[in-house]
């Protein structure tokens, strides 16, 4: 009876969870699948013959902004989240505090304010003619890359920041006291400890950049990305599902 009662608890326990991720997640994609074998089997048009090397230039661009995005953000969070974390820098959780304003406002928010600061009516912009100095465009690659840096940038910090938190401080102590190096402590000590931090962080900006379509719809020019792609073929060009399924497993 009481083998009854665990396995019931247990069930109750794992049922909604896996029920909650065969829905919203494998049920889509098996869809998404299943409608896209299908509609390539039975469509009797064939693709428009641009598509393809569309596509392939629509990957690349893709990969290119979340690889920037990921070594960008990684290399300026890496030496903040240091910064903040492991030293006693004068208000350093109020500035912890303000990192977390871009990771609740949502990305085409932040495109409309980079539009608003570093376009050609900008703010700042303006401010630079003043001087002489004259600015490029911000739609495309460089407004989407500074868009999604201020976004991701807090991410890698907060995760990278909580492996730091779990480094003893006996640690910095000893280091300092044996005559270590700075930039060797960091790289001999620190690295390894929060290396798998470092893993997880850089996947998860290479995904949200990926995923990311408020922020290229808005600021993305003639810079095409998969997920603006799929959006806009999805709704308009040719009227052609399978366009828009093609671009989601690219």
């Amino acid at each position: 009876m009481k083998r009854i009662d665990s396995f019931i608890q247990k069930a109750l326990f794992i049922i909604p969870p896996l029920t909650i991720v065969f829905l919203f997640l494998i049920l889509p994609i098996f869809y998404l699948f299943v409608k896209g074998m299908s509609s390539s089997f039975t469509s009797v048009e064939p693709l428009p013959p641009y598509f393809w090397l569309h596509l392939l230039q629509v990957t690349q661009n893709t990969i290119i902004l979340a690889s920037l995005t990921t070594i960008i953000s990684l290399s300026i969070a890496l030496p903040l989240a240091f910064l903040l974390v492991r030293t006693d820098l004068f208000a350093s959780r109020f500035f912890l505090s303000i990192l977390t304003i871009p990771m609740i406002t949502p990305p085409f928010i932040m495109a409309f304010s980079i539009i608003s600061l570093y376009g050609r009516s900008g703010v700042i912009s303006l401010i630079l003619q003043k001087f002489g100095i004259y600015t490029s465009h911000i739609f495309g690659l460089p407004g989407l890359l500074m868009m999604q840096l201020t976004v991701s940038i807090p991410y890698a910090l907060f995760i990278i920041g909580a492996g730091l938190v779990g480094i003893p401080r006996h640690i910095d102590e000893t280091a300092s006291s044996l005559g270590v190096y700075p930039v060797r402590y960091i790289r001999e000590v620190v690295l390894p400890c929060i290396y798998p931090h470092l893993i997880i962080s850089g996947l998860m900006i290479f995904l949200i950049s990926i995923g990311d379509i408020g922020g290229p719809l808005v600021i993305g020019g003639g810079y095409a990305v998969l997920s603006s792609e799929i959006y806009t073929n999805f709704l308009s060009l040719l009227n052609d599902e399978r366009i828009a399924i093609i671009f989601s497993f690219g």
